[in-house]
């Protein structure tokens, strides 16, 4: 059973353990770390027949350090320090360095502390190094030591807050976490004890797989729990949606479809089986094999010369100070690589003769940046090592770039898209080249994922993971570590920069860089000071009419289904014209200057991914970006209701007091939906707005919240048009200071509707009228491309044209019912 033992100055936490030697030795322990003068009584005392006296019980129902007992633990803390040790056999301490760790931690005032140890071996203690902790260190196998001192006011802490999850196997890996981000955990690299080797230690629980064993599922389904959370608090989580996909299909020209590459030095034994395993790959496309033969002097470049193979490239370097990282560079940007560049270790095989074929067929169906495989371990003459199959199935499309900040690989084969990866670069490092470009490459871009055996890892006397010192080790998770921290900060900043919010300033100071870089737009913009316009009247409304011939391409749209999936969408990134620029705002949106204006400062509010045009997920964000830029006035255009990017999510916004709508909303006479506010001051509700040109809602709020639910109220009242994903709607929403209450408001219009286009759009030319209503249209804003159109439309036909895409009086009387029941 775990315990727990008192003094004034430190409390002593200890795991399970049946010799009653252990305990002995633990109060040992104490009173050599404990300051001197410490009283060590133990206190409370306990009769429990499996402790001693002074060891208090911790809880037996959960693991030793699961978030329930360490809840214990921090009750029970009466001292300033708490020793929590990891082995169930206490340390053994060199007499002139017991109070060291202490010592250290009182003048460095840090918050945790661990140091370097010696492990009892037959052959005597084998020194142990530990690692320096760091921003990167998010292994949850992370070496610590036997024990680690930790102050227990932060432990405290930790339990204070109200959000703290509960964890059975990931507790002390949250709070470490925690511990982190509060302070400094420092690594003290001096050799301050031996640990006995410990009855409960076995080789299999120190295996280098443990993340991938399928027995391990429901221990790492918590540790990356506890890992997200970590990175979301940091802010270095990434979005599951904040992917850019790269254009693979791109008209680059390269010589072959694939190039398999094969860095080597000095692999005499198995450079000839790795060659033949790329050979013999069959395909349907051409592909040729790269190896860089890296100075070999033990007969490795006989053996590649051995090969007569058209198909076959043999470099060797000029340079004598490549890695393996400095390999992948040269051959990737020769220009005989193909447009995907496949991995191929020398010590290693692919498994059968399709591998080839299986990772291209996936670049082109799921479009993605990077392509990652499974693999087996297996020793050389591939006899199955455990743990078997690798196939990282802990990746998900969801979370698997976040997880992968956990974990210490991510799979092999791997492949990439040539482009990007010259872009990127490969490390010039023998070890973790490969980790790095998987974190590098999934920050933005997405990861296909191959879960079946594809490639066969040989462990051997003579590569380069076969036993590795322990110095060796440590650097390597060293380097692993600073990859992490090298991404989390990279990752900090790329999430600094989308969360830039909104303001006038921001928008003035983009907009203004945006026209002097991008002439066309700029005379487009200057233009609209010339732009012809007229007012016509009816007997509520004052209407104007705007004859804009630069905006015919937006009226004639053609959005038809098969349209949409074969033209490029102009919103995407890699579809833009070279000289208009983004800026990343709010998290998920980017701001764009509109090249094709109807008002003065006209701008687009693009989502940075490529999904379809739908607004309740982004209402409150439009809302909310509203607030913070009270001089604009926002719109949205749904799919089928005057949107000519139906496909990508995106609203708009002009400047205020242009729209006839906004200028002359509080004229109308309107029908409260939701309860009339029993304080006169409030006027938050739902309107309807009964002597408009057409039927009108309108949404008042002094809150996102209260505007978010009001919306979200009318949005599931409107009918669904053809098993539509979402009711065909038109929105305009601006800021209203009202004098009487003193307060900002928000005011929504929202403009139900049931048709695309009125039939006068299709009627035979020269008698139709090309008017395709959007939110500036249904808010009073006629923009007409056509000058005889211009000159001949009227009042009544702008008002038939209105009430004909909007809602029929059956439809308004069922929302109204939906709305009021």
């Amino acid at each position: 059973m775990p315990g727990f033992y008192n003094t004034p100055s430190i409390d002593l936490f200890v795991p399970q353990t049946t010799h009653n030697q252990a305990w002995t030795d633990f109060r040992k322990t104490l009173r050599q770390v404990a300051p001197a003068g410490t009283d060590y009584m133990h206190t409370p005392h306990t009769t429990n027949p499996h402790l001693p006296p002074g060891f208090v019980p911790l809880s037996s129902e959960q693991p030793y350090l699961s978030t329930t007992t360490l809840h214990r633990m921090e009750q029970l803390s009466q001292s300033e320090y708490c020793l929590l040790c990891f082995n169930p056999t206490a340390p053994v301490w060199e007499t002139a360095e017991a109070k060291r760790m202490i010592n250290v931690m009182t003048d460095l005032q840090c918050d945790m502390i661990y140091a370097d140890y010696r492990q009892e071996t037959p052959q005597g203690p084998r020194p142990l190094p530990t690692i320096d902790y760091q921003t990167g260190s998010l292994r949850n196998d992370f070496d610590f030591g036997a024990f680690v001192i930790l102050r227990t006011q932060h432990l405290h802490h930790y339990f204070d807050n109200n959000d703290t999850p509960t964890y059975r196997y990931a507790g002390w890996y949250d709070l470490r976490l925690y511990l982190s981000r509060r302070g400094t955990i420092f690594h003290l690299p001096e050799m301050l004890y031996t640990q006995p080797t410990a009855e409960t230690q076995t080789q299999d629980e120190k295996q280098r797989f443990d993340y991938v064993d399928p027995r391990n599922r429901n221990v790492q389904i918590e540790m990356e729990q506890a890992c997200t959370n970590h990175l979301k608090t940091i802010g270095a989580y990434l979005q599951p949606d904040e992917i850019e996909q790269p254009d693979i299909d791109s008209p680059h020209h390269f010589p072959v479809e694939a190039t398999v590459i094969i860095p080597v030095k000095n692999r005499a034994k198995t450079i000839a089986d790795a060659i033949t395993s790329a050979l013999t790959q069959q395909t349907t496309f051409q592909y040729n094999i790269i190896v860089i033969d890296n100075h070999s002097t033990d007969g490795t470049t006989q053996a590649i010369q051995a090969f007569h193979d058209t198909r076959l490239v043999h470099l060797i370097p000029q340079s004598k100070n490549l890695g393996i990282g400095g390999c992948w560079n040269l051959a990737i940007n020769d220009k005989r690589c193909g447009r995907f560049a496949i991995q191929l270790d020398s010590d290693d095989l692919y498994n059968s003769n399709n591998v080839l074929q299986r990772i291209v067929d996936l670049f082109h169906k799921e479009k993605p940046a990077m392509v990652i495989g499974s693999y087996r371990l297996t020793d050389f003459n591939l006899n199955t090592l455990p743990p078997g199959l690798i196939d990282h199935r802990e990746w998900t499309d969801d979370n698997g770039r976040n997880n992968a900040l956990r974990i210490n690989g991510l799979g092999a084969p791997r492949a990439f898209y040539t482009p990007l990866l010259r872009t990127f670069g490969v490390p010039n490092t023998s070890y973790g080249e490969d980790y790095a470009l998987g974190l590098i490459f999934s920050r933005n871009h997405p990861i296909g994922r191959i879960y079946d055996e594809l490639y066969l890892c040989r462990r051997w006397e003579g590569n380069s993971d076969a036993a590795l010192s322990q110095e060796k080790t440590n650097a390597n998770n060293l380097y692993k570590d600073r990859l992490r921290t090298i991404e989390i900060k990279a990752r900090q900043q790329l999430n600094t920069q989308r969360r830039q919010p909104i303001d006038e300033q921001t928008i003035h100071t983009f907009f203004q860089n945006q026209l002097k870089q991008w002439p066309d737009a700029a005379r487009n913009h200057n233009d609209l000071s010339h732009i012809q316009t007229r007012n016509l009247t009816t007997n509520t409304t004052t209407i104007t009419v705007q004859y804009n011939p630069k905006r015919i391409k937006s009226t004639t749209a053609d959005l038809s289904t098969q349209t949409l999936t074969t033209r490029p969408c102009f919103l995407c990134t890699k579809n833009r014209p070279t000289q208009q620029t983004t800026l990343p705002i709010e998290q998920q949106y980017q701001l764009l200057v509109n090249p094709y204006p109807i008002l003065p400062g006209h701008i687009t509010i693009a989502a940075r991914r490529h999904t379809p045009q739908t607004i309740q997920k982004h209402f409150a964000s439009m809302i909310r970006m509203s607030t913070r830029a009270p001089q604009h006035t926002f719109f949205y255009n749904g799919p089928k209701s005057g949107a000519s990017a139906p496909d990508h999510m995106h609203f708009q916004a002009v400047r205020n007091g242009q729209i006839p709508i906004e200028k002359n909303w509080n004229k109308y006479q309107t029908t409260p939906l939701t309860p009339t506010p029993q304080n006169p001051t409030n006027p938050d509700g739902l309107y309807l707005v009964q002597n408009y040109l057409c039927p009108l809602f309108l949404i008042q709020s002094t809150h996102i919240d209260t505007a978010t639910q009001l919306f979200d109220k009318l949005y599931n009242a409107l009918p669904i048009v053809d098993n539509e994903y979402e009711p065909r709607i038109n929105i305009i929403t601006w800021q209203h200071h009202n004098t009487t209450t003193q307060q900002i408001q928000t005011i929504t219009a929202i403009f139900p509707r049931s048709k695309h286009r009125p039939d006068c759009y299709y009627t035979t030319p020269p008698h139709n009228l090309l008017l395709s209503p959007g939110a500036l249209d249904m808010g009073g804003l006629i923009v007409l491309p056509r000058e005889k159109d211009f000159q001949t439309i009227t009042a009544r036909n702008i008002t038939d044209i209105l009430n004909e895409v909007t809602l029929n009086p059956e439809n308004l009387k069922q929302t109204l019912q939906k709305l009021t029941t």
